[in-house]
């Protein structure tokens, strides 16, 4: 099996360079202005209506799914184009082009990091 890449350069960032903890990251502004406006209600930290991870931040979406095992972000993907079981779910306001638009391009890229502000 394929060990990815962005695993082992993280732990060689850990190990060798001591990066890591101390170091915060944060999920780019329009992602995470997308994630506020349309994906908290349910995806926060209390885990409201049967929610099974939150998308407080940049971290959250690193983790595995609870339901498919892999990283969060990629779940992100491919529910955000369901046909039959979309997210945000049916009954509520869907993505905007725009909004579809910011995550497919940040999943695209590998669901980087973004800058933190102050």
């Amino acid at each position: 099996m394929a060990v990815p890449l962005r695993l082992i350069t993280g732990i060689l960032c850990a190990l060798v360079l001591g990066c890591g903890e101390e170091s915060e990251r944060c999920l780019p502004v329009a992602v995470d202005d997308v994630f506020a406006s349309k994906c908290r209600v349910c995806h926060n930290q209390a885990l409201e209506f049967g929610a099974p991870m939150s998308l407080d931040s940049w971290d959250d979406t690193q983790a595995p799914s609870t339901r498919s095992g892999v990283a969060v972000w990629e779940e992100t993907s491919r529910r955000i184009h369901m046909d039959t079981r979309p997210m945000p779910p049916t009954g509520l306001p869907p993505l905007s082009a725009a909004e579809l638009e910011i995550l497919d391009q940040w999943i695209a890229a590998g669901a980087p990091p973004g800058e933190c502000s102050e």
